[in-house]
């Protein structure tokens, strides 16, 4: 598995600039989220690119713990009516940067 699969690497260089340094933060916040849902996980074994519920091996109420722990961590609230935006840790990221970029 590439780095950039590797979901514990944030998805840029967060020395670039403001926006990828920006990115690596909502990165930060989704690994926390996922700290809190899986604790023990391996966080560097999962796939970036699969979805969430199969490489956390999420049910549906684990899933809707970790929107409610990415809500916490970021403080963006993902509506129900977005989960299928956010399917995987790379769509997660993406969306919760594209609605951190939109408020600042």
């Amino acid at each position: 598995m590439s780095t950039s699969e590797v979901s514990g690497q944030p998805p840029v260089d967060p020395a670039d600039d403001a926006e990828t340094e920006q990115r690596w933060l909502v990165w930060r916040a989704v690994m926390r989220a996922m700290r809190q849902v899986r604790p023990f996980a391996d966080l560097e074994e999962f796939s970036r690119f699969e979805p969430i519920v199969e490489e956390a091996d999420l049910d549906s109420l684990e899933f809707e713990q970790l929107m409610a722990a990415v809500a916490d961590e970021s403080g963006i609230l993902v509506p129900e009516s977005d989960y299928p935006w956010v399917l995987t840790l790379d769509e997660l990221e993406r969306y919760l940067h594209k609605h951190v970029a939109a408020s600042s």
